[in-house]
């Protein structure tokens, strides 16, 4: 006995922990394997056979064990096996109909048997996550119609339940729902047309397997206000990345493939989620910090100082603030592209965008991720840094009678 053990052992099973020593007594015995898991002696073999399916139900190993049916049925689990000609068993005569949806009634669902053409009618059925009938469909009483979207106003918010557009490869969500259900098998089911999506900006959560049958999607832009993403929302989606907002303060797992790049801001819910689920990231600066060692100095280039627009990004400085002068902003911006001698067409787009913190305004770095960010939703990632460093920086804004920054814009010409 070694000095460890003196005053006794200590047994975890049939091995002492403390020095190794073994007894034969109290084994761990894996039946399937034949042997104890501590000490590794052997055993008789002995499997919990499930003769129907044909494997140990402990370790999955095969058997050559069937099902035995007697009358149609087997007296080791209990499943039905028919002959059936047409709807009938010629076995023990019994009448099976394979009922499926006719069409949506009025209050009732109507089926129609695929192998004999019987029809009846059922009562709806709707489950408590679900806002269609589980036979045919039909959207239960108050659910309204908005164009091709189904919706229902709870006491949370306006509940997206259902959409039946046809060949629209990019839908837009409105504006006013705050959260989308799982509805009838995926509110988007059977869409493949569908390849990108463009959440509103009141949208607050996505439910289960919302997305997850669209396997032809492969944009999504989602809005700063998010809050939440339900499991396996997107899974099943060829996405080649998706830029998460920092709002997002849930994503339950599996709610993308690991092809999908995600790109989010440092230290987030999205940063954290794709580490723990092995995901591969791009990162942008952490809200609210300016990095310590930023870049090269000279990060936009003015190529030129005038052509045809094609995006004009102000970036500003309190949100708040910058809506409510908004239009004698916009208006600033394009008389100058104008006098400059720029050409602004149908074409050229323009957006607003703020920080949280002033000091942004003042880091190159900084600057060049918010352009990425807002070309990547509207070009994709993928040209995104080429098109930040083309922008051409055109100006300061500044508050009318002191120095204090507000914003700066910048031009991106085709």
């Amino acid at each position: 006995m070694g000095m460890a053990c003196l005053f006794g052992h200590k047994w975890n099973s049939c091995k002492c922990s403390k020095c190794g020593k073994e007894r034969d007594e109290q084994h761990s015995w894996d039946s399937c394997k034949g042997k104890c898991t501590i000490c590794g002696k052997p055993c008789e073999e002995k499997h919990d056979w499930d003769l129907c399916k044909g494997h140990c139900k402990k370790c999955y190993k095969s058997c050559d064990k069937q099902h035995e049916i007697r009358d149609c049925r087997c007296t080791l689990c209990g499943i039905e096996q028919h002959n059936l000609t047409g709807c009938k068993c010629t076995v023990c005569g019994k009448t099976i109909h394979s009922f499926i949806s006719a069409g949506r009634g009025t209050g009732k669902a109507l089926l129609t048997c695929t192998r004999c053409g019987e029809k009846k009618i059922e009562p709806h059925t709707h489950s408590y996550w679900c806002n269609q009938c589980d036979y045919c469909g039909e959207y239960e009483p108050g659910v309204k119609n908005n164009g091709d979207f189904y919706t229902m106003q709870k006491d949370y918010g306006l509940i997206l339940v259902g959409y039946e557009g046809e060949n629209d490869s990019a839908v837009t969500i409105p504006e006013g729902i705050t959260h989308i259900s799982m509805g009838h098998l995926g509110n988007f089911d059977n869409h493949d047309e569908i390849t990108e999506i463009v959440f509103p900006s009141t949208l607050k959560s996505t439910g289960m397997h919302t997305f997850s049958r669209l396997k032809n999607l492969r944009k999504v832009v989602m809005n700063e206000g998010l809050e939440s993403i339900s499991q396996s929302a997107f899974y099943g989606c060829p996405l080649p990345e998706i830029y998460i907002p920092h709002t997002i303060n849930r994503i339950d797992s599996g709610v993308f493939n690991k092809i999908t790049e995600i790109i989010c801001h440092e230290n987030s819910p999205a940063h954290k989620y794709a580490v723990k689920e092995k995901i591969n990231y791009k990162l942008l600066p952490q809200i609210g910090e300016v990095p310590e060692e930023p870049p090269e100095k000279e990060i936009f280039t003015n190529i030129q100082q005038s052509g045809t627009v094609r995006h004009i990004v102000c970036l500003c400085y309190n949100g708040p603030l910058s809506n409510q002068w908004k239009p004698q902003i916009q208006d600033y911006i394009i008389n100058s592209e104008t006098n400059a001698g720029s050409i602004i067409n149908q074409m050229s787009r323009i957006t607003f965008d703020s920080f949280y913190d002033n000091t942004h305004l003042y880091n190159d770095f900084s600057l060049k991720m918010q352009l990425q960010k807002i070309y990547g939703e509207t070009y994709g990632f993928a040209e995104a840094e080429k098109l930040a460093l083309n922008s051409v920086y055109k100006g300061d804004l500044k508050q009318e009678g002191g120095n204090e920054l507000k914003a700066k814009f910048f031009v991106l010409y085709e």
